[in-house]
């Protein structure tokens, strides 16, 4: 079902700072999240998704930081780009083909241990 596919984007420059919705200059971290359930405590999707893009974007801002402050270098100077695409298990909404599934550069399943 495409066209009940949610798509969390934001783009970060090589400072950590943000370019808004998104870019098509730099690189792209393609995730996937495959979510079991709309309901509190594990949804709804577009809440846990933006919650799942901000702590990423957290974490590579965090890494910059710690990077610069040892003195080391950067590996990259490029723009990134994240982007989380929901599935939902429960319509059986995967990808369609193997094409698909080969675009995406991880998964994310959200859940309780």
């Amino acid at each position: 079902n495409n066209d009940k596919r949610i798509v969390v984007t934001r783009t970060l420059d090589a400072e950590g700072g943000e370019f808004g919705i998104n870019s098509n200059d730099g690189r792209l971290l393609n995730l996937m999240m495959i979510c079991c359930e709309e309901n509190p405590p594990y949804g709804p999707a577009i809440g846990t998704a933006n919650n799942f893009l901000e702590l990423i974007c957290l974490a590579y801002k965090r890494y910059i930081t710690l990077t610069r402050n040892s003195g080391k270098q950067l590996l990259t100077t490029s723009n990134i780009t994240i982007s989380i695409t929901v599935f939902h298990a429960q319509t059986l909404d995967y990808p369609s083909d193997n094409e698909e599934w080969d675009s995406f550069t991880g998964i994310i399943i959200p859940g309780s241990l």
